[in-house]
Formats: structure tokens, C-alpha cells, sequence
């Protein structure tokens, strides 16, 4: 599996099979020295070798790599036909566009690893990371089509790329050839039977685990007999010349990376979700501890220093991960031995491949990508389950789709924090009531058999109080305090001597003792002529100040109320100046 989707996914980068290679050689390499993961198989990944093309073409479109230049001192580029891209003094090439960025990226991982910021690959929701994927899935097969159909397309590159490959796929699919179509379809045939049927059915009615490596077997097979029957005369595409041997470092431009650093975050941070993703399922079903900022540290090592050699940026491969933990391998030796195997691929065997049919390879990362297009069918699920989930797959796909690959994980992002902060937004309170004279207090509004107590009012409130909400906590409140007919008569009762209990310039200070640990009973304060009011800050997890403002004004409402707050978990202190201080102990 390891050698021809190196080799597949090379193409799918905008570079030729033999970066492929060097990209699952060098940093299976590195990463077994420094990675802390036992089962991750590191390399070409599609949806990496896609974001990668993304930014190859926008830089030099394809077959127009001659005419791209840097100016080194103006640090922008410029296209000699279309005068739209970098002006950058010296032979662009896309192998060093994709050095760069690698380098780039490796760099980006190396920083956040440097300030411990690993959590942020937190911010990446799951259901940000399957929509994204998702979409990413489908520009990688739509990448395949033209190959597997024998039609020259040009690349696009940025927002609506995706609807112009296929105005123009339509537009020639009267040129298709006949003889790419109809090994495409017979290499995906031979593939999915291999895949589905037979491996599987060897693995049930045997004790051989290991599945026949079908992509190595239509590799051979297809190049031998592009070979022998000459079809490069037919108009079919080959991969062409595979340089023997490990190419000799050189250090990446740094005048491009500021025309690629947008792209390198994104690839950095999708790399290591993923990689950290599979680390985590691996590491504990195997009992082991996964280090993340170690993870961090080893992607930006492995991807600065590959870069050097023309890398692909690198990711662990989810297939090739999953095969290796199934077969049985307990630690970081398998890659080892996996990039001395390459090590012979590149030096020996790569140069005899060049007759292998580009379209061979397209079907193997269509075939590959089944995993990652069945997560489509994930959107079922979570529409069933929760709609705001739904809701981000939804956006994050689609962002992905139509817009490209950078502009889909910010748009993802920004719609999942969006809408997570909504679900704090609004009112949250709920009035609660002794159920059946027992110690539970439950929501009336959704069970019937509650009473009120006498004088007491019990609220509880179900979100962060900040200032998306503090508003609907106040006016909720005082609403509720204005039609209880307890408080009502407490008012009128106390009206007259209302003079007498405010008058002076004394200040008066409520106190709120917040105990965390609070026992089923509540000791209220004996018989009373205020209004009782008990407020449960389980839910509570962060009170900001104008959440602490609103708590102040609710104090202060006619000052004839005492509140009991219980189980805060994150409170502030504040003065709200107006002569009644907020002492919050914990």
C-alpha cells in the first residue's frame, strides 16, 4: 500500500511519483527517532497532497512553470503572460514552490510546539474536521477524472475552482480516450474486488491478516503491459522519467513563503489533527501515553527537514496507519523498515515504472478514498442527533467544496465557534419547584406535580452568564420577582416603612457565600418579611463582569430580596459603585 500511494498521491501533489517516495522515506525516518506514537504510519496523505496542489497551481499554473520568476528584492511574483502572480527574479520551479512550503509548515509547528500550544488543535471541532475532510474528498476525486478519462483539464486555484474544473470537464468530455477509460474501469473493478470481497473473505476463512496488496499488483501489471503494447503511442499518459537515487538537499526559497505562509497554517494544523486523532484512538486502545506537544514538535522536525530533500508535507495516513495496527505492529520500527523498503523503490526499482499509465494511479486514490467519502453519510447521523452538529458539518463542507481549502477550515471555524457562543445566547433561567414535598426541585415547566415554597423563589440558570445573556438573566428575574404574588404582598406590607429601612447613608453590603459543596438540604433563613430567592449556579461554568453587573442589579431590585447562590464554579469580584459590594467566596 506504502509504495503506489507514494507514488499516487505524488501526482496528486502537482509533482511527479518520485516525490511521493522521498515524502514516505524522510520522515518515517525522523519520526521514528522523535515521534511518540507506536502505530502511525507517517507520508503522502490525499487530502494534504490536495491542499498542497491548491497552492502549487495558484503559484504556477500547470505546464507554465517556465515563465515564473522571483523578485527577490520586491518579494512579490509576476507571470510574464498573464501578469498576475509573483515577480520574483529567478526560474521558479514546483518542485521548489512545494519545498517552501513544506518548509513553511514545518516551521509554523515548530512555533506553536515552542509555546506549548498544542490545545489549539481543539478548536477543530470533530464535526469541522469530518465536513472539512469530507470536502477535501471530493476535490481529491474530482482531481481523477480527467486522468481516468484520458481529458486534459486545466488547474484553478481559489474560491470556485471546483465549478470551473467542471465546466471545463464537461466541456471536452467529447475528447475522452477510450483506452485510459477502459483501463480505469478495469483497474477499479480488479481493486474494489480485491478490497471488499476477497481480502476480506481471506482474513475470515484464514489465519493470513495481511491483505494482498492489490495496488502493488495493478501497478506491475499496468506498467508491464503499458510497456509491452507501447500505449504511450496511443495518447495515454505516463508517469514518465523517475530519477534514481535521493535528490541532493537544497534549502527551500524564503521570498515564497510569504505567498504560501496562509496555505502552511492550514496544512500544519490539518496535519497534526490528524495525525494527533489517530495517535489518540491507538494510544488508548494499546494502554500508552500520547505526548501532543511532542507530536506538534515531531511534525514541524519532520516537515523542516524534509523540505530540504522537495517533501511533501506529511501527515500519518489513515489507511496505511490502520493496516499496520491490524497487522499486528507494536512500535515505530514497521516505519523503519518501511523506509528501507522505499530506500530500494527509489534507488532500483522507481526508474523501471516509467510506463506506468497515470490513470492507474487515479484510480488507486479514488479506491483509497473511500474512508474519507463515507463520511458524508455521517451528516445523517448527526442531523438525527443534533442539527447545530449538522449545522457545522454542513457549512464546513460546502466552505471546503466551493470555496477551496484554506478559505473552508477558517469558514468551518468561524461557523463552529458562532455557533457554539449562540447556544449561550438568550434567556437560560428556569424556575424550579419542590417536587411532591420531597428534597428535589425540578423544572416547572416540565413536570406538573411541583409546589411553590412560601416566600422563596428558585431559579436556575443553565449557561455561562456573560454578556451574550447577562440582559435575559436581569430581566428574567425581575419579571418573575414582579408577578409573584408573595413579593407582591411582602411590597405592600413593607411600604410604609420602606423610608425608615433606606434612609441614612450607611452602606449596605450583601454577602453571597458560594459553596461548592452544598448538602441536599438548603437552610434557609427562619420566617421572614423579604422575598426568598435561591438561585443554582450548577450549570455555571464562567460569570464575566457584566454578568457580575446584572447580578448587582438584581440584588439592588427594591432591596427587599435576599439571594442564596449556589455551586458557582468561576466567579470575579466587583464594585459595582453603586454602594453594594459582591464578596463571592468558594
Amino acid at each position: 500500500m506504502l509504495i503506489p500511494q507514494s507514488m499516487a498521491y505524488g501526482t496528486l501533489a502537482g509533482l511527479d511519483p518520485a516525490h511521493g517516495l522521498y515524502t514516505s522515506f524522510f520522515p518515517g525516518l525522523i519520526y521514528f527517532i522523535i515521534g511518540s506514537s507506536k502505530h502511525n504510519s507517517f507520508g503522502v496523505f490525499a487530502v494534504i497532497s490536495m491542499m498542497v496542489a491548491s497552492a502549487r497551481y495558484r503559484i504556477i499554473p500547470e505546464n507554465d512553470h517556465e515563465q515564473y520568476s522571483i523578485d527577490e528584492h520586491k518579494n512579490t511574483t509576476h507571470h510574464n503572460i498573464n501578469n498576475n502572480t509573483l515577480d520574483l527574479g529567478t526560474a521558479l520551479t514546483p518542485h521548489q514552490v512545494v519545498a517552501s512550503l513544506t518548509f513553511a509548515t514545518g516551521m509554523f509547528s515548530l512555533l506553536l510546539a515552542l509555546f506549548n500550544v498544542s490545545f489549539l488543535s481543539l478548536l477543530i471541532s470533530d464535526q469541522v474536521s469530518a465536513g472539512y475532510t469530507a470536502g477535501a474528498g471530493i476535490h481529491v476525486f474530482s482531481a481523477q477524472i480527467d486522468k481516468m478519462l484520458g481529458i486534459k483539464v486545466n488547474r484553478h486555484s481559489g474560491p470556485f475552482k471546483l465549478l470551473y474544473f467542471y465546466r471545463d470537464l464537461i466541456g471536452n468530455i467529447t475528447s475522452s480516450e477510450w483506452i485510459p477509460c477502459v483501463m480505469s474501469a478495469v483497474t477499479f473493478v480488479v481493486l474494489i474486488f480485491f478490497k471488499e470481497f476477497l481480502n476480506p473473505f481471506i482474513a475470515k476463512h484464514s489465519r493470513f491478516t495481511v491483505p494482498i496488496p492489490s495496488d502493488l499488483i495493478v501497478i506491475v501489471v499496468g506498467t508491464l503491459f503499458s510497456h509491452y503494447f507501447n500505449l504511450s503511442t496511443f495518447s495515454v499518459e505516463m508517469v514518465g522519467e523517475i530519477p534514481s537515487g535521493i535528490p541532493s538537499p537544497t534549502l527551500p526559497n524564503l521570498h515564497l513563503i510569504p505567498h504560501i505562509f496562509g496555505d502552511a497554517i492550514s496544512i500544519s494544523i490539518v496535519a497534526y489533527c490528524i495525525s494527533m486523532s489517530l495517535g489518540k484512538l491507538f494510544a488508548k486502545k494499546h494502554h500508552y501515553a500520547l505526548d501532543a506537544n511532542q507530536e506538534l514538535f515531531a511534525l514541524g522536525a519532520m516537515q523542516s527537514i524534509s523540505s530540504i530533500f522537495g517533501c511533501i508535507p506529511a501527515s500519518a495516513a489513515i489507511g496505511r496507519s490502520m493496516l499496520l495496527e491490524s497487522s499486528g505492529c507494536r512500535s515505530q520500527f514497521a516505519s523503519l523498515i518501511a523506509s528501507l523498503i522505499l530506500l530500494v523503490v527509489i534507488y532500483l526499482i522507481g526508474p523501471l515504472l516509467r510506463d506506468l499509465p497515470v490513470a492507474i494511479l487515479s484510480v488507486i486514490i479514488v479506491v483509497a478514498l473511500k474512508g474519507i467519502l463515507k463520511q458524508i453519510g455521517d451528516a445523517k447521523f448527526l442531523w438525527h442527533v443534533s442539527k447545530a452538529d449538522f449545522a457545522v458539518w454542513f457549512v464546513s463542507f460546502w466552505a471546503t467544496v466551493i470555496l477551496d481549502f484554506t478559505y473552508g477550515l477558517a469558514v468551518g471555524v468561524s461557523f463552529a465557534f458562532t455557533a457554539f457562543g449562540f447556544q449561550f445566547i438568550g434567556p437560560k433561567l428556569s424556575t424550579l419547584g419542590s417536587f411532591d414535598e420531597t428534597d428535589l426541585y425540578l423544572d416547572k415547566r416540565l413536570y406538573f406535580k411541583v409546589i411553590d415554597l412560601p416566600d422563596v423563589l428558585l431559579f436556575a440558570w443553565r449557561a455561562p452568564l456573560f454578556y451574550g445573556n447577562a440582559v435575559w438573566f436581569e430581566e428574567q428575574i425581575i419579571k418573575i420577582i414582579d408577578h409573584s404574588a408573595s413579593f407582591k404582598e411582602n411590597y405592600m406590607m413593607r411600604r410604609k416603612g420602606e423610608d425608615n429601612f433606606l434612609s441614612g447613608e450607611s452602606l449596605t453590603e450583601i454577602t453571597s457565600s458560594l459553596q461548592p459543596d452544598v448538602g441536599d438540604e438548603v437552610n434557609l433563613p427562619a420566617k421572614s418579611d423579604k422575598l426568598h430567592i435561591v438561585i443554582d449556579f450548577s450549570h455555571v461554568s464562567y460569570v464575566d463582569v457584566v454578568g457580575m453587573n446584572a447580578l448587582s442589579k438584581v440584588l439592588l431590585y427594591k432591596v427587599l430580596v435576599l439571594l442564596f447562590f449556589f455551586s458557582i464554579i468561576h466567579y470575579s469580584n466587583t464594585d459595582n459603585g453603586k454602594g453594594i459590594s459582591i464578596e463571592c467566596k468558594r
